[in-house]
């Protein structure tokens, strides 16, 4: 991957953070005050003996603020795997990045090869290609370059 594909993600990862570090004030702010409520605050005829009227608007009222909260849990869990997700595309791009291509000298004797898709089994090594079994009457190419890994040995 290039340089600039990996400042795309650093850019992404950034702002990813930042959300996820605004709705966790969020949601510390909730965990902090349901910590802090009184066990009477959520009883409506704790002070006056009686049972209430049925109030839709209040409820409905309520049920907004349950929802808006419940949102905001929902919301920070998905920025979290956002943000592990963008870590770890940013890490196999390094990676990628500072990744050497096999030669056609390390590949002759190869029995399989890796690339994005999977495992290949090798039937010859060209000189900028590898010519791979596809399942089929015919056989595949995969570039030199884009050989993630090769096998000397059937692998058990």
């Amino acid at each position: 991957m290039s340089a600039d594909r990996i400042a795309a993600l650093n850019s992404q990862l950034r702002v990813a953070r930042a959300g996820l570090e605004a709705l966790r004030v969020k949601r510390d702010a909730y965990v902090t005050a349901a910590e802090n409520r009184h066990w009477t605050e959520l009883d409506s005829a704790t002070l006056s003996g009686i049972r209430r009227k049925p109030n839709p608007k209040a409820d409905a009222a309520r049920f907004a603020s349950y929802a808006r909260q419940a949102d905001v849990f929902t919301r920070f869990d998905e920025e979290e795997k956002r943000v592990a997700l963008l870590e770890a595309q940013i890490a196999t791009a390094r990676t990628e990045r500072e990744r050497k291509p096999f030669t056609r000298t390390e590949l002759a004797s190869a029995v399989a090869v890796k690339d994005k898709y999977g495992w290949h089994k090798v039937r010859k090594v060209n000189a900028v290609s590898v010519s791979v079994e596809s399942g089929y009457s015919w056989t595949e190419k995969i570039a030199i370059d884009k050989v993630l890994d090769y096998r000397d040995e059937v692998p058990a």
